[in-house]
């Protein structure tokens, strides 16, 4: 069976997308959940992404598939940091803790963290929500947006980060141009930073 649904994929995927978009439309929009079928066609691709042990490292410890990132996300691995960082009262603390969280560049893979050392685009712009006071009405606000691909609370738990699809940039100035006209777009729900 799961077989048989690949090879329909890869022959329909935009037939298929649409159809399990209609049969499992409520389930869709959960904040990772969108990603696992608006997301089919992008699997063909592979959207890779490099990972960081922190903000201050340029260098990546490796590539992974933007699925495994979001299931780390969602998952257990980092909800014990996320807590001690919500908690803390100091601006100075939560930021020291913030720093030292994984980092993912969501817009591709790189060498090393800057925009000349891309080495492949995932076809995603990461946009931020900061300082939301009703989170959970932008939550369904941002993830009913048929642009987009999934979305997860920020570290801080008072914003939201929000995964559009894209086509396949290869340069600053093109990925530019996109991010700014969905800025311009998801501005209608709360403005992005």
């Amino acid at each position: 069976m799961l077989i048989y649904f690949f090879i329909l994929v890869i022959h329909k995927a935009s037939d298929i997308i649409t159809l399990l978009k209609e049969s499992f439309n409520p389930w869709l929009r959960t904040e990772v959940g969108s990603c696992l079928i608006s997301g089919v066609s992008y699997l063909i691709a592979i959207m890779k992404v490099s990972l960081y042990n922190g903000i201050f490292n340029t260098t990546p410890t490796k590539d992974s598939s933007v699925f495994k990132v979001l299931d780390t996300i969602k998952g257990d691995y980092l909800k014990i940091k996320i807590a001690k960082l919500r908690v803390e009262e100091s601006k100075e603390a939560r930021n020291k803790l913030k720093s030292k969280l994984p980092l993912a560049t969501f817009c591709g893979s790189f060498t090393v963290r800057s925009k000349a050392n891309l080495k492949k685009p995932s076809g995603l712009a990461c946009l931020d929500f900061d300082d939301v006071e009703n989170l959970k009405e932008l939550i369904e606000e941002v993830n009913n947006d048929s642009y987009t691909f999934s979305s997860f609370v920020s570290p801080s738990g008072t914003g939201l980060k929000v995964l559009v699809k894209i086509p396949l940039v290869d340069n600053d100035e093109d990925y530019k141009d996109y991010y700014f006209e969905l800025q311009k777009h998801l501005d209608k729900y709360h403005e992005t930073d």
